[in-house]
């Protein structure tokens, strides 16, 4: 996938919405899972979808209230995650490459 690639039918969105007092983020965030009603998806694969973005969806307030979670995202992230380039503000992670696709 490209780094400027058009949005997809069977794509599904996260988008973060920092809280922002004045220009400075209070750590608050709200979470919106944005998806196509036009996608081609079958309704099994749709439905499985929806439930591994809600699962991602949960990973955040879950890393607020439990340190073990965080702790175990925290130290996963700086194992896996890399921006995509020095100039980007794109983080890629194909989950199939380490997780063979059962995250």
């Amino acid at each position: 996938m490209e780094e400027n690639s058009p949005i997809e039918k069977s794509d599904i969105v996260i988008r973060i919405r920092p809280e922002i007092e004045g220009r400075e983020w209070t750590g608050n965030v709200e979470l919106f899972a944005i998806s196509s009603s036009d996608n081609t998806l079958s309704d099994e694969s749709t439905s499985d979808l929806e439930y591994f973005v809600e699962l991602v969806l949960a990973s955040i307030p879950a890393m607020k209230s439990d340190p073990y979670i965080y702790n175990v995202l925290n130290t996963y992230a700086s194992k896996v995650l890399k921006k995509h380039s020095s100039n980007s503000n794109i983080v890629k992670l194909k989950l199939n490459s380490e997780t063979e696709g059962s995250a």
